[in-house]
């Protein structure tokens, strides 16, 4: 994803990736999805679509979780 992206925007993109990726919940996880569809779909949407397009597969590992 973040090859889809201008080199200047992938550092604040990584770590706002991390948030989504190491959320303790799924609600939190699909929070950080929302805040990062709205943050970067203007700049870069093919990054946004790749994130957004399979959301619901991306969060199933919440689903076995405690």
């Amino acid at each position: 994803m973040l090859n889809k992206v201008p080199k200047s925007v992938r550092a604040a993109m990584k770590d706002d990736l991390r948030e989504v990726h190491g959320a303790p919940t799924r609600a939190a996880s699909e929070a950080g999805i929302t805040v990062f569809d709205e943050k970067y779909a203007a700049k870069c949407p093919r990054a946004v679509n790749c994130l957004t397009k399979d959301r619901d597969a991306l969060l199933t590992f919440f689903d076995f979780l405690d």
